[in-house]
C-alpha cells in the first residue's frame, strides 16, 4: 500500500514558525495541527 504525502501548506508553516518562535515542542506542534512530529 503505497504512502500519501502531502505537503505542509503555506499556513501550516507559518503556524509552525510562530509556535517554534514561541519555544512550543515539535510534538505540540504536530499535535496543534494533526500532523505528525516529524512532518514538522
Amino acid at each position: 500500500m503505497p504512502r500519501t504525502c502531502e505537503h505542509l501548506n503555506r499556513y501550516e508553516r507559518e503556524v509552525i514558525a510562530q509556535m517554534l518562535k514561541e519555544k512550543y515542542s515539535l510534538s505540540q506542534i504536530g499535535r496543534h495541527l494533526g500532523r505528525s512530529p516529524s512532518t514538522i
